[in-house]
């Protein structure tokens, strides 16, 4: 339990967590299911409805969730006036990294692209996030009363089941229309994964590496790199909106709203 943990010497009592994945997965959907409340645009639309990053906060089990949503990391997404330019000029400076990486999927539909955004995360954040990073699945209730561990135990799609298992098996899923209690429940589900995240690390946050990361060799990596391809080319901008968000100050006077019981 959280419990556990919380007034342990070096463990944050502000968790930060990161929300990616594909466009249409279910991200924003999510991040509301979490903060208990609509903070994020969600709807069905053929365009990417996030286009930039946004936070939300909570006050749950004795802590602060400081919940972030990401525009789709694939896209060639350019970043706000102003902003330095260069992953290693943003790397020098010191900033607040993730506790915990959480990428959504929807549950069934895992394909290429979805692929795609793991590899993205890894070249990204290092060959270490997946090591952080819980797997989310959206359309929970598709399951109909079934096992999820069941589900990706069996599933045939092999590269599913390797990213179950770089993740150490940290998967959950979510109903995002859901009632309060069904909601509670999938969150303290997600809360168990993050505690084992901050368990192994000592409550440390995540340190994104100082410059651009190499491309992992395919023995390296969980998925194959696939050659000549042109990923990367919007990484520097992402990684700048996103410690732009977490560097954020803290609204004084802030509410936030109750915490939920243990």
């Amino acid at each position: 339990m959280l419990s556990g943990l919380r007034g342990d010497e070096g463990t944050p009592q502000t968790l930060r967590l990161i929300l990616a994945g594909k466009s249409g997965s279910g991200k924003s959907a999510t991040g509301n299911s979490i903060l208990g409340r609509r903070v994020f645009e969600s709807k069905l639309s053929a365009r990417p409805v996030t286009q930039a990053f946004q936070q939300g906060r909570r006050a749950w089990a004795g802590r602060e969730l400081q919940v972030i949503d990401t525009p789709d990391i694939l896209s060639r997404w350019a970043a706000p006036q102003g902003t330095a330019q260069g992953v290693g000029e943003a790397g020098a400076c010191s900033w607040p990294g993730p506790h915990a990486v959480l990428l959504v999927t929807q549950l069934g539909r895992f394909t290429e692209e979805d692929q795609r955004v793991a590899r993205r995360l890894e070249e990204v954040f290092g060959a270490g996030v997946l090591a952080r990073t819980v797997l989310v699945f959206t359309r929970k209730e598709d399951l109909d009363g079934g096992s999820l561990g069941t589900y990706l135990q069996e599933t045939d799609n092999r590269a599913l089941a390797e990213l179950d298992v770089v993740c150490s098996r940290r998967h959950c899923g979510f109903n995002n229309k859901g009632d309060g209690a069904e909601q509670e429940a999938q969150l303290r589900e997600l809360m168990r994964h993050v505690e084992g995240v901050l368990w192994e690390n000592e409550g440390r946050a995540y340190s994104p590496p100082a410059a651009p990361q190499p491309r992992a060799a395919p023995r390296e990596s969980w998925g194959l790199w696939r050659p000549g391809s042109e990923e990367g080319c919007g990484d520097q901008a992402w990684l700048q909106g996103l410690r732009r968000i977490l560097k954020e100050p803290e609204q004084t006077g802030r509410q936030l709203p109750p915490s939920a019981p243990m």
